[in-house]
């Protein structure tokens, strides 16, 4: 699995081991499913409103100018621009 964090978490190692651990023992929280359990009922509960994304965007933007990290779009959201932009769709198998 794959978890993104801030460039500066991943640059203080103290800060990644520690989330390492954390994440582990939420994960030893779901038995089999192996999956941290914080993340699991954040994805139940959330809904966030456009005022609270913009608010959020807002404070995250605030973070990176702090810590001097240039904001680009991510490779998976450029794809997703790429794919979506002629909005195709493709079946697969006879009908």
């Amino acid at each position: 699995a794959r978890v993104d964090i801030p460039l500066w978490v991943a640059r203080n190692k103290r800060a990644v081991d520690d989330l390492h651990a954390i994440l582990m023992a939420q994960c030893a929280i779901q038995g089999r499913r192996h999956y941290p359990y914080a993340l699991t009922r954040a994805d139940e509960l959330a809904y966030v409103s456009s005022s609270e994304k913009q608010q959020l965007n807002e404070l995250i933007n605030i973070e990176m100018l702090k810590n001097r990290v240039e904001s680009e779009a991510s490779d998976k959201l450029q794809t997703k621009g790429l794919a979506r932009g002629s909005r195709r769709q493709h079946r697969i198998g006879s009908r």
